[in-house]
């Protein structure tokens, strides 16, 4: 599967146009940090294609935009989605399980974050794809609660398409794995960015169900 530079800044314009449309939507507060989400993913899209960009050109990427990247994907997510699917769950039982992911979201985020500034993060072109190389991502445990953080706290929502979003997320994440591997965490955030666009149609159920009551 091959992702390029104009891909990644289509898949950005896209998803931002989708992220200003659910800013739109929003009726309480507590839905700001959801309907951001697809915005977030913007940014991190526009910088995977300036990291094509200077790629492409043959010269060297500047640290800021490979660790600028990393940060979002690895250490970002997994506080941040548990945070944003809390704050609107209104089930005290599920929103306790899903402050304990997010807990462990933490711990992997911070693990994620010490890696990427004191041993850096190197990004290379693989069979089309773009690979990052970060120390500590390959660890068993990291990988669990990366999983608990992001996945699981999405699934435990009440909120039908928040539900829909951390299937669709969690079997993107299990395929890309299986099948590419090589290249799996940006293909999977690659993915999980298109798929954010899903938060629009919660944020649209949500306001039906406000007028209708």
């Amino acid at each position: 599967m091959c992702v390029s530079m104009n891909v990644s800044f289509a898949v950005a314009g896209v998803v931002g146009a989708v992220g200003i449309a659910s800013l739109k939507k929003v009726r309480e507060k507590k839905e700001y940090a959801i309907a951001l989400v697809p915005l977030i993913f913007c940014v991190q899209q526009i910088i995977e294609g300036l990291i094509w960009y200077f790629l492409n050109g043959g010269g060297m990427v500047a640290p800021c935009f490979t660790n600028g990247y990393s940060f979002f994907a690895y250490a970002f997510w997994p506080i941040y989605i548990p945070i944003a699917v809390a704050l609107i769950e209104p089930d005290v039982y599920r929103k306790r399980f899903i402050a304990m992911c997010g807990f462990l979201g933490a711990l992997t985020s911070f693990d994620m974050l010490y890696s990427i500034v004191f041993y850096g993060v190197t990004v290379s072109v693989v069979q089309g794809s773009l690979f990052y190389t970060i120390p500590v991502a390959s660890r068993l445990l990291v990988q669990v609660f990366y999983l608990m953080g992001v996945c699981v706290s999405m699934l435990t929502s009440s909120h039908r398409w928040i539900q829909r979003l951390g299937f669709s997320v969690s079997v993107a994440l299990f395929v890309t794995y299986i099948w590419y591997s090589y290249v799996f965490h940006s293909l999977w955030c690659f993915c999980a960015a298109i798929l954010s666009t899903l938060v629009y149609f919660h944020l649209s159920s949500r306001q039906v169900f406000i007028h209708r009551a």
